[in-house]
């Protein structure tokens, strides 16, 4: 049999799209509600991910060559045991400013020479995870006191209308957004101060690794770029005076007869090559953070001024009412809930919650006041969960070999000759679901009375509800049955 193939027309085209990413939805791409600062994404996201990925990029030795190489004259010292010597007591250059050729700093060791150590290499990895750990905590800290309560508020009223939920839901998540306003005040206190946290953080980074470096990181960026423009003497690089390729080890010991020797070795740094490009990057991003968070704290104390509340609310929602707007940007507090709704879900979501919300929790004033929508909504649906509905009880039965249930109803005359039985009569139109009794008092003697009773529990309501069936019937095959 032989397939054909054919085109693919532009509604095969959109369906495989469809279908693709479909498979992508599979993996959570849904954004979640923005309730951070722009300040905990620039600090806490995109600079902790770059420290983390420059700490990766460190890693990579078969790129880059191993932390140190160091190379000795003859000696009877073993060089593996010089490398590890040079390694963990550092290196150094020797800076002339007679030096003209050779590479900067390596050199016979003269008077006047300037003697700068490196002993920074070593703990480069532990100051890049630091830094990222501190770069995260103003997020962690606000995270934690949000505790998702606005995230999955936000979540709610993204997804949904708030005119196309039940008289319940409704009512709870008004009821919610009104909670979350009253303890308004609250969020806006760890908002403000993760963003104070971002500033500190910064400039106390930016002195911890000028510190780490020797002195050389607070102007790195300006003396390098100075540099770029008026020289071209490797000489007077500054990133090669900071992060040398090249450097000095001096390797002491005591000979035979007591006599120190000293062997001079030449080392190489080859990740000094990814250090300069990080902290040079670290450096220009240090100084765009620090005035960028200086001009976004200077917007937060705006935030005292009910007028400019008042235009940052209304540009989210130009359609809705001035006045009441301006009533509810009163409080600091309902304004900062308030705004973290509006950037989230539609503008015409957010004016009919803001409709529905002033009606039913703030009074013409803009105060809020106790609303019984929630707790009488409440209690209707309480009822509705807690109301019983007691199971059917199945009863079967047999008549003339056909099987018969409780949803049967049975009405005959009949007799079982072929059983022994002289005459029986069934007269059955009542439901099985409520049980039958048998009111026969004159039942003969071998006739049997049997009563069950059970009792079934409600969670809910603690009650038990008994129910009770009996019937009658004479084992004596030569006897009467009677059935009611």
């Amino acid at each position: 049999m032989s397939s054909k193939f054919r085109t693919p027309t532009p509604a095969d085209l959109i369906k495989s799209a469809k279908s693709f990413t479909s498979f992508i939805g599979l993996f959570g791409t849904k954004s979640k509600p923005n309730i951070n600062s722009v300040l905990l994404k620039l600090h806490s996201t995109v600079t902790s991910v770059f420290l983390v990925s420059a700490l990766t990029l460190l890693t990579m030795n078969n790129y880059f060559g191993d932390h140190i190489e160091c190379n000795t004259s003859k000696s009877d010292i073993p060089p593996a045991q010089i490398v590890r010597y040079c390694w963990m007591e550092g290196v150094f250059s020797s800076y002339s400013e007679t030096q003209k050729e050779g590479y900067p700093g390596v050199k016979e060791v003269t008077e006047g020479d300037k003697i700068v150590y490196h002993r920074y290499y070593q703990w480069v990895y532990f100051v890049l995870i630091f830094q990222s750990m501190l770069f995260y905590m103003p997020k962690y800290v606000w995270r934690r006191q949000e505790g998702s309560r606005l995230t999955d508020m936000i979540e709610d009223l993204r997804d949904n209308h708030i005119d196309s939920l039940t008289p319940f839901h409704k009512s709870r998540i008004l009821q919610d957004v009104a909670d979350a306003m009253y303890t308004g005040n609250f969020f806006i206190f760890y908002y403000v101060l993760a963003d104070i946290m971002c500033l500190l953080n910064v400039l106390a980074q930016t002195w911890f690794t000028n510190l780490f470096l020797g002195g050389g990181f607070s102007t790195l960026g300006y003396d390098w770029y100075i540099y770029k423009l008026n020289d071209t003497s490797k000489f007077n690089d500054p990133l090669l005076r900071i992060f040398p390729r090249q450097v000095k080890c001096t390797y002491h010991k005591y000979g035979f007869t007591g006599t120190l020797e000293k062997i001079d070795s030449l080392c190489l740094l080859p990740q000094n090559i990814v250090n300069e490009q990080i902290f040079l990057f670290l450096w220009v991003w240090y100084v765009f953070l620090i005035f960028a968070t200086i001009f976004i704290l200077f917007i937060r104390i705006l935030y005292i001024f009910p007028f400019f509340r008042y235009m940052v609310l209304q540009s989210n929602s130009p359609c809705y009412n001035k006045i009441k707007l301006r009533l509810i940007c009163k409080n600091l507090g309902n304004w900062f809930v308030l705004y973290k709704i509006a950037r989230n879900i539609k503008p015409s979501f957010f004016v009919v919650l803001l409709d529905d919300l002033m009606e039913e929790h703030f009074d013409k004033n803009g105060t809020r006041k106790p609303s019984e929508m929630f707790r009488s909504e409440l209690a209707n649906q309480v009822k509705i969960d807690l109301k019983v509905r007691v199971p059917k009880k199945k009863i079967g039965f047999v008549v003339d070999g056909k099987s018969y249930n409780n949803d049967s109803s049975y009405n005959k005359n009949s007799s079982f000759d072929n059983y022994g039985n002289n005459s029986s009569t069934y007269n059955q139109d009542t439901d099985w679901d409520s049980g039958y009794n048998n009111n026969n008092d004159n039942q003969n003697s071998g006739g049997w009375d049997q009563s069950n009773s059970w009792e079934q529990n409600n969670a809910d309501e603690n009650t038990a509800m008994a129910a009770t069936e009996s019937w009658g019937c004479t084992p004596d095959d030569t006897q009467n049955n009677s059935w009611d």
